[in-house]
């Protein structure tokens, strides 16, 4: 899988290990399909993504409560890391 910057679009580096502690365990759950935090009908969404091949979107807060996103485009090329200031 390719972690990219999405302000900068560059892979992940050094500069960024600072996030890595906080995604390392999002990334993890996203994969095995906790979707954390989303809304009743974005879960949903999300399981059928899974049969369907449609876009996962999951919602998670670091242990400060700093709240990310982590997205898995559809054909499953790109997972994208966003935090507040991506938005």
């Amino acid at each position: 899988m390719d972690v990219h910057c999405s302000t900068c679009n560059e892979p992940w580096d050094v500069y960024h290990l600072w996030h890595e502690a906080i995604f390392e365990t999002g990334l993890s759950v996203h994969q095995a399909g906790d979707w954390g935090d989303v809304c009743d009908d974005d879960r949903q969404a999300n399981n059928r993504a899974l049969t369907e091949g449609t876009r996962l979107l999951s919602v998670y807060h670091s242990a400060t409560g700093v709240k990310f996103w982590i997205i898995t485009e559809a054909d499953r090329s790109v997972t994208t890391l966003l935090l507040p200031e991506d938005y």
